[in-house]
């Protein structure tokens, strides 16, 4: 868990914690639940970061390509391009 964020920002950990934080219109939300690296999180007004391993950090934007060429466009399933690695490496290790 991050330590010393900055004011605004709110650290959820599990589905229930995030799901409140959103659901509250929290304006800063650190979750680890790719449940929420969604269209529907993007198209509800939030930003979203991808943070890997590596410490990149890359940002999804509607209407933008991402590394693998694939468009973000409603529909599209955020989650499983994050978990399939199509956004960036998960890992060290890839």
């Amino acid at each position: 868990m991050p330590r010393n964020l900055p004011r605004g920002h709110e650290f959820a950990i599990g589905f229930h914690m995030a799901e409140r934080l959103i659901r509250f219109r929290t304006e800063y939300v650190h979750s680890d639940q790719s449940f929420f690296f969604s269209i529907a999180t993007l198209m509800s007004g939030y930003r979203l970061f991808a943070h890997f391993a590596n410490g990149t950090v890359r940002e999804v934007k509607l209407g933008r390509k991402l590394p693998d060429g694939t468009m973000v466009v409603p529909g599209i399933d955020l989650e499983r391009l994050l978990l399939s690695g199509r956004i960036g490496a998960l890992s060290n290790h890839e």
